[in-house]
């Protein structure tokens, strides 16, 4: 089943990269100089960003396993919380962080 794409642009090489990749072709051989060779990505970060991400690396690995088992277990309905320990340990770590 051949899929049908109808240009939606008016601007010609707009509608020359509808009209090829309608063909099935490579959209950067098309002969308008509008469209000649693909631009390449750029990305800048804000500082806070790469901040952010610089600390990345300094986050523990997810114990994927672990993750596994709690999802079948909340699943199952099988799930069981210790609150109390939950907020002694997050008590704990709290306190050696200050």
């Amino acid at each position: 089943m051949m899929m049908q794409i109808t240009p939606i642009a008016t601007h010609s090489a707009q509608a020359a990269v509808m009209q090829r990749l309608a063909m099935g072709r490579d959209v950067r051989t098309a002969s308008s100089p509008a469209l000649g060779r693909a631009p390449a990505d750029h990305l800048e970060l804000s500082a806070a960003a790469a901040a952010l991400l610089a600390r990345m690396d300094e986050l523990p690995e997810i114990r994927q396993g672990l993750v596994s088992q709690i999802r079948a277990q909340l699943a199952s309905g099988s799930y069981e919380l210790d609150i109390s320990s939950k907020i002694e340990s997050l008590l704990d770590r709290l306190a050696q962080e200050l």
